[in-house]
């Protein structure tokens, strides 16, 4: 580094470390403040919105302080050093490992997701049946964001494997076909099993299906879809790292931050705001390969992981603050494009990637691993068929808590169990890729 960038880095790190500090009295004084106009009723406090002017103010601060902390901590660092690790996988396959590892752990999260659908229901529940439907699904919100960061891991470097023709026969073929498929099938289940009426307008069944209103949990092919034909794009950019540490910033600014920022006030979000090049979860897939690409020192991860411990105590938290006085579950902290569940996906990605430079894992397990990872789609497309038909014949209570955590890793075993079948079966694997 030139003695020039070399003091310019300084300066950013000093003004950085004085804006943090400038947050975190703000947010400490007004939290005091916040605190004991709590405990004393006969002090009144002016509101913004629903709530407190002093709460307002300690939570925008500690969302700005999330934000600042985390983008520095992950974006300041150098190219990552060729190096391997895990001792007991071929070191090719290490860097593939973890996001296999992954994959697997993220595919199971969703499943624990929607056994845990109760929380969506209406009213909400109540009690300690809100409390702990919050919880789970506060604990689980990453695996989405994760699934596209592996999609940027693993894709935008396609153009050193074949070219974007093959790439775009690939993903027709590994994604688009099954989707139609498994999305008819949704509809011929929807009306044999369930008994609903069947529409048989061609434009409206065309309709259904890019609307995943025959399988709700397919809504995630739509943006899937859009980040495939994004990706020779930005496949082309020839200094990705350093390209994308800027539209990591950007989106993190504008997606996840500032639009969270002005719900809490009650100011309405100009959408033209919203910068293209990383809207649609493109950021999460620009997050995922870069993370893959760089070296991050112990302390950075750090702060990376108690931003995204912070993150997924505010989504927990803030959720109950604000569904406390409504009916509804209120999704003001939740989102996957909002920042506490950037924060967990992040927080997961990096530690998933060093947790194994440090532990040894066996070529056994890593077999297994990479075995369960390539079953993780068919998983996805299958899981929601075999919940459906647990609770339609069995005595299912939907709010034990048996139901939403053994329920979902005994529903995780079964789909896989079936894509393992079907991949086995001459024409059906072409639909469980």
């Amino acid at each position: 580094m030139i003695p020039e960038e070399g003091k310019r880095m300084k300066r950013v790190r000093l003004a950085v470390r004085i804006i943090l500090i400038v947050l975190v009295l703000i947010a400490l004084v007004s939290g005091c403040i916040d605190l004991f106009s709590a405990q004393d009723q006969s002090v009144k406090v002016p509101s913004i919105g629903k709530y407190p002017w002093f709460r307002l103010t300690w939570l925008v601060s500690l969302i700005f302080i999330l934000a600042i902390a985390q983008l520095y901590a992950l974006l300041s660092v150098p190219l990552e050093s060729e190096r391997t690790a895990g001792e007991g996988v071929n070191p090719d396959k290490t860097k593939t490992f973890y996001i296999s590892a992954l994959n697997v752990v993220a595919a199971l999260g969703v499943v624990v997701l929607h056994t845990n659908g109760i929380i969506s229901s209406s009213p909400r529940p109540t009690g300690r049946l809100w409390v702990s439907t919050n919880l789970i699904e506060s604990l689980f919100y990453w695996p989405v964001p994760i699934f596209f960061m592996n999609t940027g891991a693993t894709l935008l470097d396609y153009r050193k494997r074949y070219d974007t023709l093959s790439f775009m026969k690939k993903r027709i073929s590994k994604t688009f076909v099954p989707f139609i498929a498994w999305s008819l099938l949704g509809c011929a289940y929807n009306v044999l099993i369930w008994g609903n009426q069947m529409d048989w307008n061609l434009l409206h069944i065309i309709q259904n299906i890019f609307k995943s209103q025959y399988v709700g949990v397919y809504w995630f092919f739509m943006p899937l879809f859009a980040i495939y034909l994004a990706i020779p794009l930005f496949s082309a950019v020839e200094n990705k790292v350093c390209v994308f540490k800027y539209m990591i910033m950007v989106g993190v600014i504008f997606i996840c931050t500032l639009p969270l920022v002005c719900n809490l006030l009650g100011i309405a979000y100009n959408g033209y705001l919203l910068v293209p090049v990383t809207n649609g979860y493109l950021f999460y897939v620009m997050a995922g390969y870069y993370i893959s690409r760089v070296e991050i020192s112990g302390r950075r991860r750090a702060v990376i992981y108690i931003c995204g411990l912070i993150g997924w105590l505010l989504q927990f938290g803030g959720t109950l603050m604000a569904s406390s006085n409504e009916t509804v579950l209120v999704k003001t902290f939740k989102e996957y494009y909002n920042l506490p569940s950037y924060l967990q996906a992040i927080a997961v990605c990096v530690l998933f990637k060093y947790a194994f430079k440090r532990i040894r894992v066996s070529e056994k397990m890593a077999k297994v691993v990479f075995s369960l990872s390539g079953l993780t789609f068919g998983t996805y497309l299958i899981h929601m068929f075999v919940l459906n038909f647990m609770i339609r014949e069995f005595p299912i209570d939907e709010r034990s808590i048996l139901w939403r955590i053994v329920g979902a890793v005994v529903i995780f075993a079964v789909s896989a169990l079936i894509a393992y079948v079907l991949k086995k079966i001459p024409i059906i694997k072409n639909f469980v890729p």
